[in-house]
């Protein structure tokens, strides 16, 4: 990885990694080194990891609960209502979430209501 981005030309490009081999999650303070050291933004499960980056921009990306990868699993009110607390205790400057499951323009629809509803955190 390191040879590679000291390579690629990147400009103004934010790139994001997603991790999934469970040893990367064994070891979140060598993920969050390699995403600083790198300039990458850490993609992440909030329901299942905090993001590791440095970068003032979290993209979670959500595969279902409560294993690691369950794209059949919908996405209930309470799943909604935690995450949105979750993303607003984000002290970053952008925030992307994708839901990666079958019922997806569902559950995110939900979720940007639940959002634009819930007042801002302090």
């Amino acid at each position: 990885m390191r040879r590679f981005f000291d390579k690629a030309p990147r400009e103004d490009l934010a790139i994001a990694w997603e991790p999934r081999h469970k040893s990367w999650h064994d070891n979140p303070e060598f993920v969050k080194t390699l995403c600083t050291e790198l300039d990458l933004v850490h993609v992440v499960d909030i329901f299942k990891r905090q993001p590791q980056s440095s970068r003032d921009i979290v993209y979670i990306r959500l595969h279902g609960l409560p294993k690691e990868l369950s794209y059949k699993y919908s996405y209930v009110d309470k799943d909604l209502e935690i995450l949105t607390e979750r993303v607003k205790k984000l002290d970053v400057k952008q925030t992307y979430v994708m839901f990666n499951n079958m019922t997806m323009a569902k559950d995110c629809l939900r979720f940007m209501e639940l959002l634009s509803k819930s007042p801002p955190s302090l």
